[in-house]
């Protein structure tokens, strides 16, 4: 009889190793519900004569997270005519800075003015110990009397006079030592009125401030162009592009001018009475503009006649009178009654109003009093 051939033995069955649970973070509807209990799955048996493999540690569960509270937003209502007194905020600390730091200055290189002196050739000395300074995201505005040197100042600040004692210091260099094509680059000017000999149209003004960045002889490019296309989109007067300047009113012929500044790609503008000979809807236009482009980090030095203008968008205010400066500093600071009297040589109330009623605004307003009234004075 044949030898019975021996059954091959069965090989024990592998048990798979249950892997260690990872921690889970579980985060919780508004009704938190407890999340589902994880177990691992049975292993079969293992054979007679074989050893039990180790059972994996249970795992702890996951504490659900805690939902957050959900805090509801307060309403405070001011009735209207309420009068109130605020002390604005120094927007230094928190001006905006643009997107292009190419063109852009820093906090830390700002434009400083130090003991700026000037006189015409054979005539009086103009401007006295000027000393001030100007960051991105500021707005300084220059008040003063009728031949104070308003005008001399800006024009000494845009490098046309450059016989100045003194320094003029522009992102931590010598405005003399710039040429004025780099002058040109780091600040803008907007003048009062302008004079065109050829009718030249809006667009071709704007674009005209692209002249600092071409070549000698060169034309405008493509981009040139859309950044002049796009000033005149940020001012509104992309639907007067093809018009002739000498055709739009006052108000369009400013915000053109300012336009222009935009397309220059300047770190500071200049401007000289921005509102001058303008309505009081033109006058809003402009303000809000020049708003906008210190929240957008620009630095903005303006010369005003109007204090109120200076409460409403600037950060800084200098007094000149005589060439020289009486005060320079926060508006509510240094626009007092006391101060606009002396300036102007007229008495000068300050007062502040609240404005408003579903949202009430508080601001403050120069009222000069005329010589003829008999209404008592004080100073605030």
């Amino acid at each position: 009889m044949p030898a019975r051939k021996a059954q091959p033995q069965p090989k024990p069955a592998v048990t798979a190793q249950a892997k260690p649970q990872e921690d889970v973070i579980v985060v919780p509807p508004p009704v938190p519900a407890p999340p589902p209990e994880i177990r691992p799955a049975p292993s079969p048996a293992p054979p007679t004569g074989q050893p039990e493999p180790p059972k994996p540690e249970p795992q702890a569960e996951p504490a659900a997270a805690k939902p957050v509270p959900k805090r509801e937003p307060r309403t405070v209502t001011i009735p209207a005519g309420t009068l109130i007194t605020v002390r604005l905020r120094d927007t230094l600390s928190s001006a905006r800075q643009s997107t292009d730091d190419s063109f852009v200055a820093t906090l830390d290189a700002p434009l400083i003015v130090e003991g700026l002196e000037f006189a015409y050739t054979g005539g009086d000395r103009i401007l006295n110990r000027v000393s001030f300074r100007a960051g991105p995201g500021q707005t300084v505005a220059i008040l003063g009397p009728n031949g104070s040197g308003k005008t001399t100042l800006l024009r000494c600040l845009l490098g046309i006079h450059r016989s100045y004692r003194g320094t003029i210091t522009l992102d931590g260099k010598d405005l003399r030592a710039l040429s004025r094509s780099e002058v040109a680059r780091r600040i803008a000017y907007v003048p009062q009125t302008t004079t065109l000999v050829f009718p030249f149209t809006v667009f071709d003004v704007v674009l005209m401030g692209r002249t600092p960045h071409l070549n000698p002889l060169g034309t405008p490019s493509r981009g040139d162009r859309e950044l002049a296309w796009n000033a005149l989109e940020r001012v509104g007067l992309a639907h007067l592009a093809e018009r002739p300047l000498h055709q739009v009113s006052g108000g369009e012929r400013q915000l053109a001018l300012i336009a222009r500044a935009l397309a220059q790609q300047s770190s500071y503008l200049l401007l000289d009475e921005p509102t001058a000979n303008l309505d009081l809807g033109n006058q809003a236009r402009v303000l809000e503009i020049v708003a906008g482009l210190a929240r957008d980090g620009y630095g903005v030095v303006l010369t005003t006649h109007v204090p109120d203008h200076a409460f409403r968008v600037c950060t800084h205010v200098a007094l000149l009178k005589d060439g020289y400066i009486q005060a320079f500093g926060p508006p509510e600071d240094v626009l007092t009654s006391d101060r606009l009297s002396a300036l102007y040589s007229l008495p000068i109330y300050v007062a502040t109003v609240a404005v408003g009623v579903s949202r009430v605004q508080v601001t403050k307003v120069c009222i000069p009093l005329l010589r003829r009234e008999e209404e008592p004075w004080s100073s605030a």
